[in-house]
């Protein structure tokens, strides 16, 4: 399966690479729905949509041998659907910069029948922001932001919305972290973790608390070196640790098949775990990721320090050094103890207890 994915990914660079947008929109089948508003037109009709602006559609048709193109006024439109291909599914479940041609091309030929009843250009348009997202420049981001709020002010389906805010948040997020402007991003970061919709959002979220709940630790154990000891202090320094660990393990409990997301949490979990010198958990943690992600760079990053671990646990405890410069009778004899010469030293007892003080004096 693993390879199939490498197949189609080198064919889909190969073909985006030399496709001009004409070509991917002539690729497409006529599949594609538009319903009449005036029912004396007929029946719901197949075509292929090549384009769309505000005021109309350009659609295509094969009649009899040829295929004819028409303007259609989107006035005259009770509604629109788009057959995705498979092709175009691929596209939308990859959402990366690979991909970020043909969706370019299909929601320039889509976004403006977003009000439409029955389409779905809203799919495409959240896959596109998903990998300008991805893509991870400013201006890119800027580009996401503008889809997202188009999606927001015009799409007829609300839980498309509702996901184009998700994104809208996830941006939020990354430009608050980015400028350092830390209240703003916990307070988005917590929100995410509230409504989990988007799952990019999520596992970025999750990854910077643990980050953040990490450095909290450090802090209180650097202020209260003997927070063991203090009642005000140990309940949220416990709080503070578990919810770091929760952080971090999130993304392999939850979102496995995210290779990246899972085998970094874990990998920083185990540095986690090592920070409080808690070496087996740091082994269980480490085997999990090398067992679950063997191929990650975390995991290639990890075999030597869990052989090392693993090694060290196997290893028997040393054995005390015997002093032997002093008796042991004489160490274990205390200044008023009296001790029978002929009593074993292990047997002797504690010293008799003092004689009881009368207060009258008879």
């Amino acid at each position: 399966m693993k390879l199939f994915g490498i197949i189609f990914s080198v064919w889909v660079a190969q073909f985006l690479s030399i496709a001009t947008a004409e070509e991917i929109l002539n690729a497409r089948p006529e599949a594609d729905e538009i319903r009449w508003k005036d029912p004396a037109r007929g029946a719901p009709v197949e075509v292929r949509i090549m384009s769309a602006d505000k005021s109309q559609l350009v659609v295509e048709k094969t009649i009899g041998v040829g295929v004819t193109r028409r303007n259609v006024p989107l006035a005259d439109l009770a509604g629109v659907r788009f057959t995705l291909t498979l092709a175009e599914r691929r596209w939308h479940r990859r959402a990366d910069e690979s991909v970020l041609k043909p969706l370019q091309v299909l929601w320039k030929a889509r976004s403006a029948t977003l009000a439409l009843s029955g389409s779905n250009a809203g799919e495409t348009g959240l896959a596109l922001a998903t990998a300008l997202r991805r893509s991870d420049t400013d201006e890119s981001l800027k580009e996401a932001e503008a889809i997202l709020q188009q999606i927001i002010s015009k799409d007829w389906v609300q839980s498309r919305i509702k996901d184009a805010i998700a994104q809208q948040s996830h941006i939020a997020l990354i430009r608050a972290v980015e400028k350092e402007k830390f209240d703003e991003a916990d307070r988005l970061a917590w929100a995410i973790t509230e409504d989990p919709r988007a799952a990019d959002g999520m596992l970025y979220a999750v990854n910077y608390l643990g980050d953040r709940h990490q450095a909290a630790l450090k802090v209180i154990d650097h202020e209260n070196p003997r927070w063991s000891e203090d009642p005000e202090i140990m309940p949220e320094r416990m709080r503070t640790y578990h919810l770091t660990v929760d952080f971090y393990l999130y993304p392999s409990l939850f979102h496995g098949d995210d290779e990246l997301a899972a085998s970094t949490g874990l990998r920083k979990a185990a540095d986690f775990y090592q920070m409080n010198k808690q070496d087996d958990l740091v082994i269980q943690t480490l085997e999990d990721l090398v067992a679950l992600y063997p191929e990650s760079s975390a995991a290639k990053d990890s075999t030597v320090q869990l052989a090392t671990l693993k090694a060290k646990a196997a290893a028997p405890p040393p054995v005390p050094a015997t002093s032997t410069t002093e008796s042991p009778k004489e160490e274990a004899a205390q200044p008023d103890e009296k001790i029978d010469k002929n009593t074993p030293l292990e047997m002797a007892g504690p010293p008799a207890p003092p004689p009881p003080f009368n207060i009258f004096g008879d």
